[in-house]
């Protein structure tokens, strides 16, 4: 029976799905951080297959008011059983297939085919097919990130962190700023877990934030300091203050990277998260119908 879970759910549904990490997130992130910010953001509806929570239950978190229309409303999952997935999905009530445009997040790659086939008996047409692949903590805990070499920092730098007013530098230097509107930034920033360092003007020179899906990213050190080792510096305050908060469970750290992107790798690398297979795809849908 397909269930909407009511908030006092949620922090049953955290522990379910945490028997699952790594393979669970970025879903179990982003329903921990809608917890942590009482339902204020991200805004989400969780439905699941089985409100007891056995061991194929499937998972289905619809992201509010994320992006803009026609995308205010996003969709990611979970499911150890395809077959369970696929039934759900043709579920009314989930899924809006009036929209004109419809978009599956950070979809697992063995998930793909299923909602690729659901939206054929739905007559939406795949616009847009993307992924990147996933870097776990496998080796990631206190002692290793605490032998990170880090040098000194070099005079006239300091340690702080990113506020949302900082939301234009994030725009400015990531890589899919062009479809990522600006209140994700900023909203971001005020409630996710950052580190900064600026020059003695203020300027902000590197960073790197725990983000809402609970990937370490937005990773970013200025080209005249990038000799200067300051990418390990903030990894390694960030990483220990996630490790240490009681707040996350340690085999809830990830990375995403693009495969070609070899110095993103040897960074992740050195904190402890390795390569594997799993990918996780953004699916768009067009609707001709609307």
């Amino acid at each position: 029976m397909i269930t909407k879970l009511a908030n006092t759910r949620i922090p049953q549904l955290l522990g379910y799905l945490q028997k699952w990490l790594p393979m669970s997130n970025p879903v179990y992130s982003l329903i921990h951080r809608n917890d942590l910010t009482k339902n204020v953001w991200p805004r989400i509806e969780v439905f699941v297959d089985n409100a007891e929570f056995g061991a194929d239950t499937s998972v289905i978190c619809v992201n509010k008011d994320y992006y803009p229309p026609p995308f205010d409303k996003t969709y990611l999952m979970f499911s150890r059983n395809s077959r369970n997935l696929h039934l759900m999905l043709l579920q009314s009530g989930i899924i809006d297939w009036s929209r004109k445009g419809i978009m599956f997040e950070a979809v697992p790659k063995l998930l793909v085919p299923v909602v690729e086939s659901v939206c054929k008996t739905r007559d939406v047409i795949l616009q847009f097919k993307d992924y990147v692949r996933m870097y776990f903590n496998a080796n990631t805990n206190i002692d290793k990130v605490q032998q990170v070499d880090t040098h000194s920092l070099p005079s006239g730098l300091t340690v702080g962190k990113l506020e949302p007013s900082h939301s234009p530098i994030l725009q400015r230097n990531w890589m899919a700023s062009s479809y990522t509107p600006t209140p994700i930034f900023t909203n971001t920033l005020k409630y996710c877990d950052s580190v900064a360092i600026s020059d003695e003007c203020g300027r902000v020179v590197a960073y790197t934030v725990h983000k809402e899906y609970g990937d370490i990213g937005y990773g970013f050190v200025d080209e005249k300091y990038r000799n200067g080792n300051l990418f390990n510096y903030v990894g390694k305050i960030l990483f220990l203050r996630i490790l240490t908060s009681g707040k996350y469970p340690p085999e809830s750290i990830y990375g995403v990277i693009q495969d070609e992107n070899n110095r993103m790798i040897v960074n992740a690398e050195t904190f402890g998260l390795e390569r594997t297979s799993f990918e996780l795809n953004w699916l768009v849908f067009g609707n001709s119908h609307v």
